[in-house]
């Protein structure tokens, strides 16, 4: 056994499985997972360790075993779900969109990575297909633990039904911190405006980058609101605090929390896997 379950907090609540969503977020150190209802009940939430450059027999088993010490079958559910933190994107609208040219909308933008595939996924929140990059043994290995997944990649998962409610009535920057990169969105009327990766080092340059977009988007001429979400701590939170009228914390779509723990759970910091 070469994994680790750091944080795993669940409902004894017994839940057929086609009534149940699984999402899962790869990490440089391992994943995250939820399980919820398809009415919106958080029933497990679960962060682990392991070694994601493993050979993919390896990775395999550290899948499993996470799985089935945490009690989830991976199998059945009515929506299943792999979210990869990616590079190398590119949004195309629904009707511009060419399923035999997928390779070439990321080649016009760069090379792609060795090791990496090509993959896409549907947003239907903005009519448009998220084509990406993304290691093709991790995904592999995913896929082989828990048939039927479905493959997004971190800003599919930003730009949802919640990140375009809370636009609906002031502009929205969303910052997703995780390890050397910040992922931004922002949205405004209910559309979307742009969506970027840039590398950060610490929080300082994330909030040079917000800065930047801001005043690109000229988001300083309305009311708006700044949600943080991912690797958020108290100094990444003070830091850009005083920068802008209002910061919230993003925690995805509202959910029911099916166990009292669960409102102490850091939910921020998997809103992509609660979206």
């Amino acid at each position: 056994m070469s994994y680790k379950i750091n944080t795993f907090v669940a409902t004894r609540k017994a839940v057929v499985s086609n009534e149940k969503r699984l999402s899962i977020c790869l990490a440089t150190d391992g994943f995250s997972f939820s399980e919820r209802t398809m009415r919106g009940e958080l029933l497990s939430l679960c962060e682990a360790t392991c070694d994601m450059d493993a050979p993919m027999s390896a990775l395999v088993g550290d899948v499993r075993g996470v799985l089935a010490e945490a009690g989830v079958q991976p199998f059945g559910y009515a929506e299943c779900e792999l979210v990869v933190p990616s590079a190398l994107f590119a949004w195309v609208p629904e009707h511009l969109y060419d399923a035999s040219h997928d390779a070439g909308y990321l080649e016009a933008l760069a090379k792609i990575p060795a090791g990496c595939g090509v993959y896409s996924a549907f947003n239907e929140v903005v009519n448009s297909h998220m084509i990406f990059a993304a290691p093709t043994g991790a995904v592999s290995a995913f896929k082989i633990a828990i048939p039927g997944l479905k493959v997004r990649c971190q800003h599919n998962k930003m730009v949802c039904e919640a990140t375009v409610d809370m636009s609906a009535q002031r502009a929205l920057l969303l910052m997703y911190f995780r390890t050397g990169i910040t992922d931004f969105a922002v949205l405004s009327n209910r559309k979307l405006q742009m969506s970027n990766s840039y590398p950060c080092a610490g929080v300082d340059e994330a909030l040079y980058y917000a800065l930047n977009v801001t005043k690109e988007f000229r988001l300083e001429e309305s009311p708006l609101r700044v949600a943080l979400c991912g690797e958020v701590d108290r100094t990444t939170f003070g830091r850009i605090r005083p920068f802008f009228p209002e910061v919230v914390l993003y925690t995805g779509e509202p959910l029911t929390l099916a166990e009292p723990e669960m409102q102490h759970l850091p939910l921020y910091r998997h809103a992509l896997i609660l979206s």
